[in-house]
């Protein structure tokens, strides 16, 4: 179980669950990619959250506040442009999909520390 502070008023409990089709995919990496993987969801667990979405905070910190609106509201049009409804997937993806949320729904999930990283 992660604990997380999402709103600064206290911690609060995350367990990160996967679907037995993401669990299949994981364990199908070789050990160096299942490190990264592993560490880039933990990062996002993290206050404020390590990995690309980090540094991506950063630089726009880095704006004087009154430019910092403008940076949000460019990267937001470019995510739209390139994936309006946020489902942009191959037809592979599609169905992996499909079947993750199947899976979750029936809370047919692994937990994050039942999988072997190693």
């Amino acid at each position: 179980m992660h604990h997380l502070d999402i709103s600064g008023k206290g911690v609060k409990s995350v367990e990160i669950v996967y679907s037995r089709v993401a669990f299949k995919a994981i364990n199908s990496l070789d050990k160096s990619t299942k490190l990264r993987v592993k560490a880039g969801i933990e990062g996002l667990l993290e206050v404020p959250p390590k990995g690309d979405i980090k540094q991506i905070i950063d630089m726009i910190d880095m704006l004087p506040e009154s430019e910092q609106k403008l940076a949000f509201e460019m990267i937001k049009r470019m995510v739209l442009a390139w994936d309006s409804d946020f489902t942009k997937l191959t037809p592979l993806e599609r169905e992996r999909l499909i079947e993750a949320e199947k899976e979750i729904a029936n809370n047919e999930t692994v937990s994050h520390s039942d999988i072997d990283w190693n």
